[in-house]
């Protein structure tokens, strides 16, 4: 089998050749591949050892959101997330629920097999179909997220519509489940913390899944990013002790997200401490323009009510867009 890798950098594509060797679900490069695509191979190879590794999280956290559960794959199930204004949209990704498909194997858990995106604008409650996907596009299986390409499309509101479900592995019934699912306007997730509606619930809805969960930026992936490693930054204080700590930007810049990377709390297996081991239970944000902070504002409000709510970057939307030194 060969398989073509092509690349893109500014204005410029280049295009290689490799011959590789199918196994199971994964592929892997040929000891010996193609001579006339050797310098092809270690083009690629260089480039892929400049991109960040992933492994999957392992401790407690939030998994993301199901709907209620069938006996069959015939039902539709949908979730529909308000974006607010209308914004332009560039991308959508549906971050798959993993689960332990065998040993140290991974696979999407319930994942949608025919389902559609629909669009709209508040003034267009019916909304446009921009891209829809059946059996016959053998997106599973995957552990990755399915990125969704629609460069030029504006809406207020974004709807996941399944009709037909995918198998939950521990007992076969069928739902709709996803870890996340993430609308971006550029570089920027426009649907973090945002409003959302769905066409049910799980029994539970509690715990690691909720329906919130489906739009609060946590992953099912740690990226382990090349280069000198750092130390996370950790103190012990009393129960009671309020702590602060001040940056400086160095200039005005316009913020609206707040990202929190918790501590790697262990290179053990099983790990040595839980999750939210020395995770700020409470946090406000202040912003200001004044180094005194004689203009501050709240920003953001942060309370830790279960473990759930930390995960390895737990994100926020800030307020509103503001100006910051």
């Amino acid at each position: 089998m060969s398989v073509l890798a092509v690349f893109y950098s500014g204005d410029s594509i280049s295009i290689h050749l490799i011959a590789c060797t199918c196994f199971t679900d994964s592929f892997f490069y040929s000891a010996a591949p193609c001579r006339c695509w050797q310098g092809g191979c270690v083009e690629i190879d260089t480039r892929l050892a400049g991109l960040a590794s992933f492994s999957l999280q392992t401790s407690v956290g939030p998994i993301g959101w199901r709907s209620s559960d069938h006996h069959d794959a015939a039902h539709t199930e949908w979730v529909r997330i308000d974006l607010g204004a209308e914004q332009e949209i560039d991308l959508i990704a549906l971050v798959p629920a993993l689960a332990r498909g065998g040993y140290n194997a991974y696979e999407a858990d319930a994942f949608p097999l025919r389902f559609q995106i629909i669009v709209g604008t508040e003034h267009d409650v019916e909304g446009k179909v921009i891209a829809s996907f059946s059996e016959q596009d053998a997106v599973m299986p995957r552990i990755a997220p399915l990125c969704i390409p629609c460069p030029g499309t504006r809406a207020s509101w974004v709807k996941l519509e399944a009709t037909r479900l995918g198998q939950r592995l521990w007992d076969g019934l069928y739902v709709l489940q996803l870890a996340e699912m993430m609308v971006f306007s550029g570089q920027e997730n426009i649907a973090l913390g945002c409003p959302l509606k769905t066409s049910s619930d799980d029994d539970y809805n509690q715990g690691a899944r909720q329906t919130p969960f489906l739009v609060d930026g946590a992953l099912p992936y740690l990226m382990h990013s090349p280069g000198k490693k750092t130390t996370a930054y950790f103190t012990r204080l009393e129960a009671d002790t309020i702590a602060t700590f001040t940056v400086d930007l160095g200039g005005v810049f316009p913020v609206n997200r707040l990202r929190m990377h918790s501590m790697d709390v262990s290179d053990t297996v099983p790990q040595a401490n839980r999750a939210n081991f020395a995770f700020p239970q409470h946090l406000i944000l202040e912003g200001a323009l004044q180094p005194d902070f004689a203009d501050a504002r709240v920003l953001c409000k942060y309370v830790q009510k279960s473990m759930y709510d930390v995960s390895s970057i737990p994100c926020r939307r800030l307020t509103s867009l503001t100006q910051l030194r």
